[in-house]
């Protein structure tokens, strides 16, 4: 082949080559990048996982006395004070009115405490102040005594004069209106547990006035919770 011809395949071949090498490095070559796209909807929920196992239960806590009972005012009329004695004890007294009292339970009886008060006591036509007294009460001007005794199911209220004092008819009686108030559970060693008076023994709370018992247990002044 002449020498001429050559130089001239030769060249084509060089040309050929840049023209492939430029067209690759050309095609290769990324474009700047594009705005980000906007969100797509939100998918389905996944499914519920299983559930776990349950914990160990606690520890008992000891006996509250948040669930306290308390009864409404009710006053007595003559035919409620009859002659007798108080059953289990026989305990005699002049007068005696039974009470239902479905709250009063033996675990009460063996565990809580039972506040009773009385109210519209008179001497005559006087009203004695102050008006609420806490059970058992006397009258130390005339012996007259006023108290109650416990049973499942029921409270009996009784009357009794002390010593040589005059019995009191059962027309004075009548009117004289009495309440309960039953805290369960959480009493040891004389003491309450729990709740608002914890601490106190029951001596301590047997003090109070039935304005602070109201007050401490938040009682409203009428109506029952039984």
């Amino acid at each position: 082949m002449p020498k001429q011809t050559y130089m001239r395949k030769l060249r084509l071949l060089s040309l050929s080559f840049l023209a492939i090498t430029f067209l690759s490095v050309s095609c290769t070559k990324e474009g700047p990048e594009g705005p980000v796209g906007a969100t797509g909807p939100q998918g389905p929920p996944g499914s519920t996982g299983a559930a776990g196992a349950a914990g160990a239960a606690g520890a008992p806590g000891p006996a509250g006395t948040a669930n306290v009972i308390y009864s409404t005012w009710v006053a007595s009329v003559a035919a409620d004070w009859v002659l007798g004695f108080v059953a289990p004890n026989n305990y005699n007294v002049e007068r005696v009115y039974n009470r239902t009292a479905p709250g009063i339970t033996q675990p009460i009886l063996d565990q809580g405490v039972v506040l009773a008060f009385g109210k519209n006591f008179t001497i005559g036509a006087a009203t004695i102040l102050p008006n609420v007294q806490l059970l058992p009460y006397r009258e130390s001007f005339n012996g007259q005594s006023y108290s109650f005794v416990l049973d499942v199911g029921k409270i009996v209220f009784t009357y009794d004069p002390d010593g040589t004092a005059p019995v009191r008819p059962v027309t004075q009686l009548a009117g004289i209106s009495y309440r309960y108030v039953i805290i369960p559970g959480g009493v040891a060693g004389g003491r309450l547990t729990s709740g608002p008076a914890k601490g106190m023994t029951i001596a301590e709370l047997k003090q109070l006035s039935y304005e602070e018992v109201a007050r401490m247990f938040r009682i409203p002044s009428e109506g029952s919770n039984i």
